[in-house]
């Protein structure tokens, strides 16, 4: 009896294992909008870099812009103080290793 509850068990277990590697899930897996892990994390990554140099950058009001990538594609919403300042974070933006695109959205306040 015991060696059969064992081996039943085991059988459940691998069952479980099998679901995972055929899904993904526990190999990276998947966001809420099917994005890999690592898809996402490097647009967070290139999302990040972006916000760090526009705070780098004196005159420029980072905490006003929103920075998001999908895909390598970055857009940019809020407002900036001219539209020398919004052609300016749109090229800090396009610099940025792995963006392949800038939607720039950004209003003059």
């Amino acid at each position: 009896m015991g060696r059969v509850l064992w081996i039943a068990s085991l059988l459940i277990l691998l069952s479980g294992c099998a679901t995972a590697i055929t899904t993904g899930h526990g190999q990276g897996g998947q966001d809420a909008s099917g994005r890999s892990y690592s898809e996402a994390r490097s647009d967070n990554e290139i999302s990040a870099q972006i916000k760090v140099r526009l705070v780098e950058e004196p005159g420029i009001q980072a905490s006003r812009i929103v920075v998001t990538t999908r895909d390598g594609e970055v857009t940019l919403y809020g407002e900036v103080a001219t539209a020398a300042q919004a052609r300016q974070v749109e090229g800090i933006a396009a610099s940025v290793p792995g963006v392949r695109g800038v939607v720039n959205r950004l209003s003059v306040r």
